[in-house]
């Protein structure tokens, strides 16, 4: 690489450009998104390129507008291609916002930036109507092979308006401001008309990997690939507003999160709320560290039975301030995958392959790959190898962080079982086993405005919460009044659940919840609960996904085809569903029903086994589908209720497997 001649065209770039106010929506912010989504390259055969390249983009409403930006989602090509930036109509030209790197020029680094760094331009570029964005590609400025390229698979131009536009706006009501969090807290924002909004967004400011690609780590965090923003700390479709933040993963913060959140109406306009301030994250068993490479090397990246290596420290790794139980490896990439199935692309640390063929091939990716804890050293080499003689694998500016969990107590939470129960600001379950770790608490909702249920479900495997919602919730108890530990054994625990009325002067309800280990079932002993009419609730998150796809056994020979909520899938007591046989049919597997719902993709989710209502004995005698998100079963019909057993259970690895694993807990139920 010459440097000279890289600092002589730098200058000349520098002058080309504007000055542009690096941008990015805050809080109280109110401005729409309109989307360029067709990809835009330079292409023009090999070792050729176009020097600019025009598009054009309606933009509807500038009333009231105060302020324009543009932002995008961009790959930036072939190592050291300069020159990116663009004009709007008859504009200035600006420059394309680059990554922050901590030595050399972003230019000289792989880098894929998902619409962050936005950059403001002036108002009077752009009209209502029509307007053209020119984009342009200038030199190679190092690595130079004599092909300048890079391409925008999207760009968005975010206009503001004053803060008398008209909006949905509301205010974030969990967490509060000054409050404390630990793994998977809730969030909810409440609107003034929520059935004017169409979508809420929750949007977390912290320091974690930098996951949109412009180089900073401590931010708000989301990437903006379209109006629909990702790695958001979650969103929401529906009244009330809320969801569960999957931050399992997030590294410990010294300095406080704050988190808004984005509301977009159904109109498309955005208001970005005004954040909740002061958070502290507090876990009180488990730590999470980042480590990353003091000194990423430049164009990181291999084909051709290249190799290359960066070096990343774990400073504390000595530390007796817990065990290291689990780890990860973040890593943004470009074509990490190939297109046949015999060369590979490689990852790995201190001589050890963690992954092959992963990511996508021509584009970009973003990857936790699951590190083995052997591995782990101080001094960790992490290379890239590639056999395949196509297009090389790019590991994307800032490069592979790693991610380490410690632990305190390892061997006490190894070898046994677990049910604690507190307190503190209400009763709380927990349970855990070597596979998954459950927290039953309260959740606003039910006849008496708060239930308690299943509200985190962690499946160790893949660390996803399955629940999100409620599990095993009911919409005619009360809330629970008393949690009773029965046993702790190696193999075993128990724990006793008495609900009460909405008065709380009587006992309404009693279920006892056994959890066993290495086991992914919890059992459920429905021993007293309302007489009339009552049901069970899972609404959940399978497979760490808003939806998945249903199986229920026997489900390919059943007459009915799948029926989603309000409407039935098998009912033996409501008019209109005469022909639904009273056993199940071909439901009933020894007097079960087995249901499930997984996320389409990695075959991992949950399920429910529930006894068939006979005369003699306890059981469900309607099933309904609830949006492709879990289950509703009526135990009670107004009938005299009996107790029955049920159970809950979570799995990876695919439906027919997790079948087979039904199948064998009803036999062993059964026998």
């Amino acid at each position: 690489m010459k440097i000279k001649s890289i600092l002589g065209q730098l200058v000349i770039l520098l002058t080309t450009f504007c000055h542009v106010a690096i941008a990015d929506p805050k809080p109280g912010d109110i401005f729409k998104e309109y989307v360029y989504k067709k990809k835009t390259d330079f292409f023009n055969g090999p070792f050729s390129h176009l020097d600019s390249v025009s598009t054009t983009l309606a933009i509807e409403d500038l009333d009231k507008a105060t302020r324009v930006e543009i932002a995008f989602y961009y790959w930036g090509g072939h190592t050291g291609t300069s020159g990116q930036a663009f004009r709007a109509n008859n504009g200035s030209q600006y420059k394309i916002t680059q990554p922050v790197v901590n030595r050399g020029f972003p230019e000289c680094y792989y880098r894929t930036v998902a619409g962050r760094s936005a950059i403001e331009f002036p108002l009077t570029d752009i009209q209502e109507g029509d307007n053209t964005f020119t984009f342009f590609c200038g030199e190679q400025i190092c690595y130079n092979f004599n092909w300048p390229h890079y391409w925008i698979y999207k760009y968005v131009v975010r206009v503001y308006y004053s803060e008398d536009k008209a909006a949905q706006k509301g205010q974030m009501v969990s967490p509060l401001s000054g409050s404390t969090i630990g793994d998977f807290p809730d969030l909810e924002f409440s609107a003034i008309d929520p059935d004017s909004v169409a979508r809420v967004d929750f949007i977390a400011y912290y320091n974690g990997f930098d996951t949109d690609g412009d180089g900073i780590l401590t931010d708000w965090q989301y990437q903006v690939k379209d109006t629909e923003w990702t790695e958001t700390a979650g969103y929401s479709l529906k009244p009330r507003f809320k969801t569960v933040w999957n931050n399992y993963w997030v590294p410990d913060q010294d300095e406080p999160i704050r988190i808004m959140a984005k509301v977009t109406d159904k109109n498309g306009y955005v208001y970005m709320s005004e954040a909740v301030e002061g958070i502290t994250l507090a876990r009180s068993d488990r730590s999470v560290r980042m480590y990353l490479s003091d000194e990423l090397p430049e164009v990181f990246g291999v084909r051709k039975e290249q190799r290359r290596e960066c070096q990343i420290v774990i400073p504390d790794f000595e530390s007796t301030d817990g065990t290291i139980t689990d780890a990860r490896m973040y890593v943004s990439t470009w074509s990490a995958d190939i297109d046949n199935a015999s060369p590979f692309h490689e990852i790995g640390i201190n001589r050890q392959v963690i992954g092959n063929k992963f990511g996508k091939f021509h584009d970009h990716s973003l990857d936790m790959l699951d590190l083995p804890i052997t591995s782990l050293r101080q001094d960790n080499t992490i290379h890239i190898y590639s056999t395949f003689w196509g297009h090389a694998l790019e590991v994307n500016w800032p490069g592979p962080a790693l991610l380490v969990e410690r632990r305190k107590d390892v061997a006490q939470q190894e070898d046994h079982i677990s049910i604690k129960v507190s307190d503190h600001e209400g009763v709380v379950v927990n349970l855990e086993n070597q596979l998954f770790k459950a927290t039953v608490r309260s959740h606003p909702g039910a006849k008496c405005g708060t239930e308690h249920a299943i509200r985190d479900w962690i499946w160790k495997g893949t660390n996803q919460n399955q629940a999100a919602f409620v599990i095993d919730a009911c919409a005619q108890r009360g809330p629970l009044g008393a949690a009773n530990v029965l046993f702790q054994h190696p193999d075993s625990a128990a724990v006793e659940l008495t609900y009460r009325t909405c008065d709380n002067k009587a006992i309404q309800a009693v279920s006892k919840y056994t959890i066993y280990q290495n086991s992914p079932f919890i059992k459920i002993d429905y021993l007293s609960y309302p007489d009339g009419w009552w049901n069970t609730v899972d609404i959940g998150q399978p497979g760490g996904e808003s939806q998945g796809v249903y199986h229920i056994h026997g489900m390919e020979a059943y007459p009915r085809d799948l029926a989603l909520y309000p409407d039935s899938y098998w009912n033996t007591y409501d008019p209109g569903y005469e022909s639904d046989p009273k056993n199940g049919g071909v439901l009933n597997y020894k007097g079960y029903v087995i249901m499930m719902v997984a996320d389409r993709v990695d075959g991992t989710g949950f399920g429910r086994i529930m006894p068939i209502k006979t005369d003699t004995n306890g059981g469900m005698r309607i099933l309904k589908l609830l949006h492709r998100r879990g289950f509703e079963t009526f135990p009670g019909t107004g009938d005299a209720n009996k107790p029955f057993t049920a159970a809950l259970f979570a799995f990876e690895g695919g439906i027919p497997k997790a079948v087979d694993t039904a199948k064998k807990y009803i036999d062993n139920l059964v026998r």
